[in-house]
């Protein structure tokens, strides 16, 4: 089986943080996840939010990569709630994984 688990929402993140306070946020997510998993790689981490491929200059998807390439991390993707963050999302070579809020149940009823 393989595992896919989410970064922390880093809801209490400042959005002026520097890399170091990011660091210590998305380390502490990405290791939260490794322990309560038992896992010592992560077969795929998606963003909880599309957002942070581009907000806070870039840091919170920067560090996500640098756990990728340390090999913490086997893929990466995100969760998006909008066909706009779907796009941008599309259009980054390392996200391989998309999770969008679609129910095949509901497809074609009636609203």
């Amino acid at each position: 089986a393989k595992v896919v688990t989410k970064l922390a929402p880093l809801a209490g993140l400042s959005i002026n943080a520097e890399q170091e306070s990011v660091n210590v946020a998305v380390d502490a997510s990405v290791f939260q996840s490794l322990n309560e998993l038992r896992l010592t790689q992560i077969d795929a981490l998606l963003l909880h939010r599309a957002e942070h491929l581009k907000t806070h200059e870039g840091r919170i998807w920067k560090r996500v990569l640098e756990h990728k390439q340390q090999g913490r991390i086997k893929s990466v993707g995100v969760s998006v709630q909008t066909p706009a963050e779907l796009e941008v999302a599309l259009a980054v070579a390392e996200i391989t994984h998309i999770q969008m809020p679609m129910n095949v149940l509901e497809i074609g009823r009636a609203s």
